[in-house]
């Protein structure tokens, strides 16, 4: 992972979640105001988050993409809920009524 941040960004991150202060203290201790704390904080983390999901193990997606194919429909035949389940690692049983008559 590669993420470029300038001396104030680490800074701000040292003050704001490792020290916990609110941003008037950062932005007051940083000499910069209340509204660049704020855009200084989405800008770090939208950095963050590009590189970690650039990055992130594949592994995980596919994980996400099996169990949308195992994803299907059913209907309690006795109360007729309507339910998505997935079916190979889930019991097939109504989560209303617990019947496990289904169409």
């Amino acid at each position: 992972m590669n993420i470029q941040l300038d001396n104030i960004d680490i800074k701000l991150l040292e003050l704001k979640y490792i020290n916990k202060l609110s941003d008037n203290k950062c932005a007051e201790l940083l000499n910069i105001s209340k509204k660049d704390i704020k855009k200084k904080l989405d800008e770090i983390n939208n950095k963050i988050a590009i590189e970690v999901v650039k990055n992130r193990n594949d592994e995980f997606e596919e994980n996400i993409e099996n169990k949308k194919e195992n994803i299907c429909s059913f209907r309690c035949a006795i109360c007729g809920k309507l339910y998505e389940i997935d079916y190979k690692n889930e019991k097939i049983q109504c989560p209303l009524c617990y019947s496990s008559k289904i169409i």
